[in-house]
């Protein structure tokens, strides 16, 4: 029977923490263990932690006396203490689908060349809670040779939801873990590091829930989307210049992301020119061309330059007339390597070309 450790790491999602614990616990045909580690709380999270540990021997909690920060704290699950056969990291505000762990261990064990199977995740916000009982079993599912799962990253962007990931531990201590430099954008550099050892199996289905919160749109919010894009540029240099050796087609891919990011970091300088941060949007401005000068030639940098000419004060008198002739039509948020999708809809990459009935 396959093992699994899942490591949950909680900071102020206590009342998220039961569910999230019970999805895990509940997964049949599997072995599991579950370590909480509490990052220094200041809600209920450390005695909501305790009491899962006391109720069932398969739970182990942790608490931190200082905040370690969440790329330690999964690094230290990881890394320091999962031994299972596959391991499983996911944010305590989330949790796993039924028989999703049977699934991906039944992909994993037939063929040991996967470094990690991951699956589909269903977008919900606290209005929505799925219920588990109307969850419907995939059965389609491919397995990617790494090298192609890693172009379609640099085509594409990052393609994998966390919780909706497994992955073989022998494969995640060879590799190592998340970068603390890349808070952000840490989850896509793993995905590509993993399939650049090894296949990465794909499930047509969902395999975890995985909560959206509200974001706050202000200034504050476009810098958050600048540093993921920053980040996002430092995760592919960093795969390129550990990989490219093995894996020559990394340049000419990666030149594929530098373009789509350049595109994604014009279309933010226009977002952050209106909302008044004139340093994000000089900032957007200069990676962009930096990535690809070329980006001068597209419909994204006319429309910020008819932005600048109009000025912030006419943008808010004529922009309703000119989204309604197309004129600031938007462009695909995957555009910019992220997977923000809608509430009800799935998180998750689907080859088109693997069909509807793929094999493994």
């Amino acid at each position: 029977m396959a093992s699994f450790d899942v490591v949950i790491p909680c900071y102020n999602y206590g009342h998220f923490l039961g569910r999230c614990v019970g999805s895990v616990l509940r997964q049949q045909g599997v072995d599991v263990r579950v370590l909480v580690i509490d990052d220094a709380s200041t809600d209920d999270s450390a005695s909501v932690g305790r009491a899962l540990a006391a109720a069932d021997p398969r739970v182990e909690f942790r608490v931190h006396e200082k905040n370690a920060g969440h790329i330690a704290t999964y690094n230290e699950g990881l890394l320091g203490w999962a031994r299972a056969d596959y391991c499983l990291l996911i944010s305590a505000d989330d949790f796993v689908a039924p028989g999703a762990f049977a699934r991906a261990a039944a992909l994993m064990d037939a063929q040991p060349q996967i470094a990690f199977v991951y699956g589909m995740a269903q977008v919900f916000t606290d209005d929505d809670e799925p219920q588990e009982s109307a969850h419907r079993a995939p059965t389609d599912q491919v397995v990617l040779p790494g090298a192609e799962f890693l172009e379609s990253v640099c085509e594409l962007g990052n393609l994998v939801s966390t919780p909706a990931a497994i992955v073989r531990t022998s494969m995640q201590h060879k590799v190592g873990g998340y970068r603390p430099e890349l808070p952000h954008t840490g989850d896509m550099e793993m995905w590509m590091r993993l399939a650049a050892h090894g296949s990465v199996g794909i499930i047509r289905g969902v395999q975890a829930y995985y909560r959206v919160h509200a974001n706050n749109m202000s200034s504050a919010y476009y810098g958050r989307r600048m540093r993921d894009i920053d980040e996002q540029v430092h995760a592919y240099e960093a795969i390129v210049g550990h990989f490219a050796g093995a894996i020559p087609e990394l340049r000419a891919w990666s030149a594929r992301a530098y373009r789509r990011i350049a595109v994604a970091a014009v279309t933010l300088a226009g977002d952050a020119f209106e909302e008044g941060d004139d340093a994000a949007a000089q900032h957007c401005v200069d990676l962009a061309r930096r990535l690809w000068p070329g980006v001068a030639a597209t419909r994204e940098w006319r429309k910020f330059r008819v932005k600048k000419l109009l000025g912030r004060g006419l943008m808010r008198t004529v922009r309703p007339v000119m989204q309604k002739l197309g004129v600031l039509k938007g462009v695909d948020t995957r555009a910019a390597g992220s997977l923000y999708i809608l509430r009800g809809k799935e998180l998750g990459w689907w080859p088109a070309q693997a069909g509807p009935r793929a094999g493994a």
